[in-house]
């Protein structure tokens, strides 16, 4: 039985996670031409039951039914918050802080603490980078 030594657990380590990603890699692949027939039988779905007026159908294999999947994002900062302070609409912003900017002010060694109200916590983890060997 060998010794066990950093480098060899270093070793299988950066072998495994190469392992893992061909195999998900593979994986994607697999699924990719499953994936586009779901895609091509959602739009004929959704065609169908736009075309007859419908809202849903019921089938012995399950039920379809049209769903809005919604999205809201920043398109234009500066004029978004204008109108929130011209309105008065503080209800449309959220509490969060701007992580750069806070690590930033605390400086490279952490030497400064974070603003009030704000709370850090750092957490050392264990990564592995690949050898150019």
């Amino acid at each position: 039985m060998s010794e066990v030594t950093i480098g060899t657990v270093v070793g299988k380590y950066v072998e495994t996670r190469a392992e893992i990603k061909r195999l998900e890699d593979e994986l994607e692949a697999k699924l990719a031409p499953l994936k586009e027939f779901q895609r091509n039988r959602e739009e004929w779905l959704r065609t169908h039951l736009a075309a007859n007026g419908m809202k849903n159908a019921k089938t012995q294999y399950g039920t379809v039914y049209l769903a809005t999947k919604e999205s809201v994002t920043m398109g234009d900062w500066d004029a978004f918050f204008n109108w929130v302070q011209e309105g008065d609409r503080y209800e449309y912003l959220t509490h969060a802080v701007n992580k750069t900017a806070v690590l930033e002010d605390m400086g490279a060694e952490r030497e400064n603490p974070p603003p009030p109200g704000v709370n850090y916590t750092a957490l050392q983890i264990v990564q592995v980078r690949k050898g150019k060997g």
